[in-house]
């Protein structure tokens, strides 16, 4: 988190509690833990790891990986896995499938790693006989982990890598339940964590397409970001799973629990918990919808099935874009659809980010702020026009929040490696400034032309990780060249590499909203006794609140309570701006609610402010520390180390 605003990866949707009520965002994070003091880096007797020349790093490579994809490239991994619940491990395999395409330097193989316990690496010519080989271990990183290198022979096509993973693993997060002591998984790889369970090139640059044979407890369902999930539970706790579409590292996800499955349309459908199947069931009932628009818009959907996982409260954000599988938090549904745009956006990166990749994390724009824009288009089309111009003001707000908070440098789209992690470049810059570019060039050139390029954009680069400058050249070629007038209007160079926003930028209209902000400061100011909510779900109310000042009387936080009926209410967000506001004027009546939701609820852009709020006092941070003691078993690990961050800050203050 850089500059108090930045939010983590694990967090995309951290950006802001905006995105749950604007466009909509997902997940990602990483992060650093110990790694085994008593790991031998040389186990194995083979190739002498001497004899390797220097390996050559571009660009893309030399700040989030230590990988050499454009000399030798992982393109297919097979995985074989033992799942330890009890110890909270994976033990196994993978077998790792390369390109080598630099063959006059003898070029080894360079992998990521974070706290893998490496049992043994052996390299192979055929895939069926194997030899050892000896490999180095890099230098320990706070945030990139460790280098894996290994020497290759000219006869080397594949490479065995045997090991464990650690307890602490950030990208993997065991989950407490009744039945034993930590009973189920989920995995977030996003944006650099694959490497915690997986020895892989861990960059957006790679894709790569996998089988998994994974081994776990019969009494729960496996899961993975593959195009042949189960329906039903396995007697012996054994799966198999298979991805044939390459996808970057950071998708690749891996979930276990006690999951139900029911199905929406022939290749479409719901997993959770008992307790979420049919809730989950009428709040996405829309996807039906949702993806025949997508299709219409931009294409064929290339990924077999779409199917969503509601996961525990103890997702760290609001949903995850895994192909085939995308993770929801169940924060989500609200009994109302007030964040289906959430849904909508994982559903758009099917084209934008999973199809078509930002070739690094500094190119995140063309993953997120086009996705956003996809997502605009879908819920006009599903949820009229009115919805999507909300979305879009919502959108403009919250960046001219960031650009309050932010240092210039960090409202750029394309960031030139600035930041030196990966999770500080998803903040509202990426999303709703790279939307609000492509809206522009909607505003320009006319929807159906910025529909057609979108189409074709994704078809010209299927498969692909491209760059900042890939998209600028594509989008000369076939739009901007075809008008020089509108191209000149389109200020490209400002948009991608300035910091403001661009003098020909139109904003978008406030008509819909302007009403809930005058309510909201009428009733505080006791102008008026009523609020006409007529057609309000979610994401006016949070509007209503968020216009409320900062101060209120205990009578008018009383009346407040009520009229959004917090005892009953479904919509996380809506309790937690109202738990913030309340923790602000140290009304005390909603301190017995506070307890209950901060152990209950690990979504980060939910509790975070909470938190924020509460040890801004002496009192405040006697009950933060009282409730987080409690609760931290429950919280994310990523999670926890953002709260932690919030603590430390509040010491130094």
């Amino acid at each position: 988190m850089k500059h108090i605003f930045k939010v983590t990866g694990a967090n995309k949707a951290l950006i802001i509690a905006f995105t749950a009520i604007g466009t909509g965002v997902v997940a990602c994070t990483p992060g650093y833990v110990g790694h085994p003091k008593d790991v031998n880096p040389i186990l194995a007797t083979g190739y002498d790891a001497s004899v390797f020349s220097k390996p050559k790093h571009t660009e893309h490579q030399m700040n989030y990986s230590y990988s050499n994809p454009e000399q030798v490239s992982v393109r297919h991994i097979d995985i074989d896995w033992n799942v330890m619940l009890d110890s909270k491990t994976i033990e196994g395999s993978v077998i790792l499938s390369i390109d080598k395409k630099d063959f006059l330097t003898n070029q080894p193989l360079i992998l990521d790693s974070r706290d893998l316990v490496i049992r043994k690496i052996e390299g192979s010519s055929d895939k069926i006989t194997f030899s050892p080989i000896i490999y180095k271990l890099g230098k320990r990183d706070p945030i990139k982990g460790q280098a894996i290198i290994i020497p290759l022979q000219d006869s080397t096509n594949y490479i065995r890598i045997k090991y464990s993973t650690s307890p602490t693993a950030e990208g993997l997060h065991w989950i407490k339940s009744e039945q034993s002591e930590y009973s189920s998984l989920f995995t977030v790889a996003c944006p650099i964590h694959a490497r915690d369970f997986i020895p892989l090139q861990d960059t957006p640059q790679v894709r790569i397409t996998y089988t998994a044979k994974i081994q776990s407890k019969p009494e729960f369902l496996v899961l993975m970001s593959a195009s042949n999930n189960p329906k039903s539970k396995s007697s012996n706790g054994y799966y198999e799973f298979e991805m044939n579409n390459p996808i970057p590292p950071y998708l690749i996800s891996l979930a276990i629990g006690d999951f139900k499955f029911k199905q929406l349309s022939n290749y479409i459908g719901i997993y959770a918990n008992p307790s979420y199947i049919e809730r989950g069931i009428t709040e996405f009932a829309d996807l039906n919808k949702m993806m025949k628009v997508a299709e219409s818009l931009y294409g064929p959907y290339l990924w077999s099935r779409y199917d969503l996982l509601i996961l525990p409260n103890t997702f760290p954000a609001g949903a995850m874009e895994n192909p085939s599988l995308t993770f929801v938090s169940p924060t989500i549904i609200t009994g109302d659809k007030s964040f289906v745009s959430v849904i909508a956006h994982e559903l758009a990166h099917s084209w934008s980010g999973n199809l078509v990749t930002n070739a690094t994390w500094n190119d995140i724009w063309l993953n997120e702020g086009i996705t956003t824009y996809m997502q605009n288009r879908i819920v006009e089309e599903v949820y009229g026009k009115k919805q999507a111009e909300i979305e879009v003001r919502l959108s403009y707000e919250q960046l001219l929040k960031a650009y309050k908070i932010l240092a210039p440098e960090d409202l750029i789209l394309n960031q030139k490696f600035r930041n030196p992690n990966p999770d500080d470049v998803f903040t509202p810059v990426p999303y709703n400034k790279g939307f609000l570019f492509i809206k522009h060039l909607e505003q320009l050139f006319g929807r159906s032309e910025i529909d057609n390029f979108l189409r074709e954009y994704t078809r010209e680069f299927a498969f692909k990780a491209i760059s900042t400058n890939d998209f600028e050249q594509y989008l000369r070629k076939h739009l901007l060249n075809k008008n020089s007038r509108l191209s000149q209007r389109a200020s490209i160079k400002e948009w991608l590499y300035g910091t403001d926003l661009p003098t020909t930028f139109i904003e978008p209209s406030k008509r819909h909203l302007i009403a809930i902000g005058n309510q909201a400061k009428e009733w505080a100011a006791d102008e008026i006794t009523q609020i006409d909510t007529a057609g309000w779900r979610g994401q006016q109310w949070i509007y209503f609140i968020d216009n409320l000042p900062t101060k209120l009387s205990p009578n008018k936080l009383e009346e407040l309570n009520k009229i959004l009926n917090i005892k009953n209410s479904r919509n996380a967000l809506i309790i937690s701006k109202w738990l913030t506001l309340a923790i602000a004027n140290n009304y005390e009546p909603a301190y017995g609610s506070l307890e209950r939701y901060l152990t209950i609820i690990g979504k980060m852009s939910l509790i975070k402010p909470i938190y924020e709020e509460l040890v801004k006092t002496n009192e405040g941070l006697k009950i933060a520390n009282h409730i987080y003691n409690k609760a931290k078993p429950f919280y994310h690990s990523l999670t926890i180390r953002e709260i932690n961050k919030v603590f430390e800050k509040a010491g130094k203050d």
